[in-house]
């Protein structure tokens, strides 16, 4: 009872003009009646003796047609008017932060100074890191002495912990540390997705100096770069390394511990910016709610009614006034609108936009500003 009286309250007409159309049957009706009343034969024959006295089929029929077609009239200006008494929320943006986890695959990580391994424990580690960030868009790259990218972004931690699962030294080709380049590949993977936010966390036990170059400059693009060192004891040098990569990268450094420290470290960065962005999001939305419209379900009993204007004698009637009335439904009816360019004919909404945000974390704002433009969707 209260669902129902929530929904009369809310009841209203979403294209109010539209009912000005109900006025037509009530004009027509008035005029009938008016002709009618003003007819030869009444004067000449009773009203109740006119049926039997005079044949007037096509009259009759056109009578019939007349009020039917102003029915149908009536009820097309209520569904246009679309009525409504149900709310839909629509959010404006949803925030998105993408990371990307660059995994070390290189010799050094058969080591058996932390059992099983380095490797297998980073693998464990990261399936814990995995299951602590649920539905944030996560990509994995493995590096040696090049990088590869195992699984793009997608919110599918299990896939991606399968995959991970399978990895070993001997996966890549090429060996090596070349840390840099794992992280370089990230950025690129971070590049292919729209997001709002960028990180990528270095799981290894060396790297070389080139990757504190590189992550300072990926920072400047907008990406925050983590590390999480796997070492059982300070490597001579590689401990300064890694912190320099991380604080050139403007993210945090850890390393692997056997609790849940160094995965509330690598996180806090993350649920800041959703904290952030929570708030961020809760305050733009200011009023994008959306009505359902229930014009369209009318049109059931209208096409039922329509059926009808086909009998013999009917038609000739009703056809003068049905065609311009279906083409004024056709042209007036509400429906989204868009802009047709010959550039744009093959491009996708998400492939303009990752092209403007690419081109503003590389300080290109000209391109980013008329990428942005492009934009047709409520993020542009």
């Amino acid at each position: 009872m209260e669902s129902l009286l929530a929904n009369i309250s809310e009841f209203h007409f979403i294209r109010p003009w539209w009912l000005l159309g109900v006025l037509l049957p009530v004009l027509f009706w008035h005029l009938r009646r008016k002709k009618r009343s003003h007819r030869l034969i009444d004067d000449l024959v009773d009203s109740h003796l006119q049926s039997v006295v005079v044949d007037l089929p096509e009259q009759q029929a056109s009578n019939k047609a007349g009020y039917l077609l102003m029915l149908i009239i009536g009820l097309l200006s209520v569904a246009l008017a679309g009525p409504s008494w149900e709310r839909l929320p629509q959010p404006l943006h949803q925030l998105q932060q993408g990371r990307v986890l660059v995994l070390s695959l290189s010799e050094s990580m058969n080591n058996r100074d932390m059992r099983p391994s380095r490797l297998k424990r980073a693998k464990f580690k990261l399936a814990d890191l995995l299951r602590s960030t649920p539905g944030v868009l996560t990509g994995l790259v493995a590096f040696a002495g090049e990088a590869f990218v195992v699984a793009p972004l997608s919110d599918d931690q299990g896939t991606i912990s399968n995959l991970m699962q399978s990895l070993d030294t001997t996966t890549l080709p090429v060996q090596g540390i070349r840390a840099e380049h794992g992280l370089q590949k990230a950025a690129d993977l971070l590049d292919q997705v729209s997001i709002d936010s960028g990180e990528v966390i270095l799981v290894a036990d060396l790297a070389s100096p080139l990757a504190v170059s590189v992550a300072a400059n990926l920072r400047l693009q907008g990406v925050r770069i983590s590390v999480l060192e796997v070492a059982p004891l300070d490597v001579p040098g590689q401990r300064d390394l890694f912190e320099s990569i991380a604080r050139a990268g403007g993210g945090v450094y850890a390393r692997l511990s056997a609790d849940d420290k160094d995965i509330t470290r690598l996180n806090k960065p993350l649920q800041t910016w959703l904290s952030r962005a929570g708030t961020k999001t809760m305050k733009s939305q200011r009023s994008a709610d959306q009505w359902r419209d229930t014009g369209p379900y009318i049109l059931i009993p209208i096409l039922l009614l329509s059926s009808l204007l086909f009998r013999r004698g009917w038609i000739v009637f009703a056809l003068p006034f049905a065609l311009p009335l279906g083409l004024a439904l056709i042209v007036t009816w509400p429906h989204p609108s868009s802009a047709f360019e010959l550039d744009t004919l093959w491009r996708r909404n998400d492939q303009t936009q990752w092209q403007a945000a690419k081109a503003y974390r590389r300080q290109n704002y000209h391109a980013a500003l008329q990428g942005f433009k492009r934009d047709e969707t409520a993020e542009g």
